[in-house]
């Protein structure tokens, strides 16, 4: 639990037997301000983002990944956005299972490791 109802766990590469292994580190950031933006102490509903509503984010996530493929992590809010080396990264989220999936490139490099911002 990173703020009042919001929760986050990084899955890995959802394609790899150890998909946990491609994880390296994992940073949580609360958004300075996040107390004016929670209401009644509670985070703003995910609906807020789907009807439209513009919000800042609450917290973000950064993680060093490993590896290439399909990424998942659990969330119970809808990202805002996803960024990948510093370039925004489309991914895909389902409200009903709180899955956030995206797909990690192969590398340049090899053992490349990924910066994963996850704002959410």
């Amino acid at each position: 639990v990173m703020a009042p109802h919001v929760a986050f766990a990084a899955i890995g590469l959802l394609d790899m037997f150890n998909s946990g292994g491609a994880v390296e580190q994992q940073e949580i950031k609360v958004a300075s301000g996040t107390q004016q933006e929670l209401l009644g102490g509670e985070a703003a509903p995910s609906s807020a983002v789907s009807s439209g509503n513009a919000r800042s984010p609450i917290s973000s996530v950064v993680l060093t990944v490993r590896g290439c493929g399909r990424f998942g992590a659990y969330s119970s809010q809808k990202p805002l956005k996803c960024i990948l080396d510093s370039v925004d990264t489309e991914f895909s989220y389902n409200r009903d299972s709180g899955l956030l999936t995206l797909m990690i490139p192969v590398p340049v490099k090899e053992m490349h490791r990924w910066i994963l911002e996850i704002h959410l």
